[in-house]
């Protein structure tokens, strides 16, 4: 909850603070209403007045529902210590005050105002992350997909390369390999039977050296 948002504008935050009774309290107006809390202590007696609509406002202190304000708009209970928060829920909005007791007197230490309206805001606001969130993980999740398609595509193509590569080791050299027959003996390098040799180490057939 924040007193600073333009829906909620502190406009006073401490009326008085010495002698018993005097009154201790906050203001906020939202634009179409304003609000006030009040509280005073007397004789171990805490007052609180609501301020703006508050016919049907109801209070707790520390949590504990503590009634409904009465037709003066106030409700009351006894202190239940040196510190204590008191919330008033009225007309959608919430006023929540924070006390202390100081020389026999309330002191306000912190004030805090939220009215539906800016629940509201804050869920969108929250809902629209959320979302922000789940396209933001989709597009990790499609790129990490591409990602293992095209390693995939990589791996298929080293297979299919080392594949060719034994088919090409276990043929050995082509038939025609070596130069024309009709050429020079230079041209036509060594003889038949040492290339008929060299082809055997080469593709490993060595029944081809015996003689048929």
């Amino acid at each position: 909850m924040s007193a600073t948002k333009p829906l909620a504008i502190l406009l006073a935050v401490l009326v008085a603070a010495t002698g018993v009774g005097a009154a201790v309290g906050s203001t906020y107006d939202t634009g179409s209403n304003e609000y006030g809390l009040d509280a005073t202590l007397d004789d171990g007696t805490v007052a609180v007045t609501v301020t703006g609509n508050a016919s049907d406002a109801t209070v707790r202190v520390d949590g504990d529902s503590v009634g409904t304000v009465d037709g003066n708009d106030t409700v009351t209970f006894d202190r239940p210590g040196d510190e204590f928060e008191v919330t008033v829920v009225v007309d959608g909005a919430e006023l929540t005050a924070e006390y202390g007791v100081a020389d026999g007197s309330l002191v306000l230490q912190e004030s805090e105002f939220e009215s539906d309206e800016e629940e509201r805001e804050e869920d969108e606001e929250d809902s629209e992350e959320d979302e922000e969130e789940r396209e933001e993980d989709e597009e990790d999740s499609e790129e990490d997909e591409e990602e293992r398609e095209e390693a995939e595509e990589d791996s298929e193509e080293a297979e299919e390369d080392s594949e060719e590569a034994d088919d090409e080791e276990r043929r050995g050299p082509p038939e025609d390999a070596g130069p024309p027959e009709d050429a020079d003996a230079d041209e036509r390098g060594p003889p038949a039977a040492v290339r008929t040799l060299i082809g055997a180490v080469l593709s490993g057939d060595f029944g081809a050296l015996v003689p048929a």
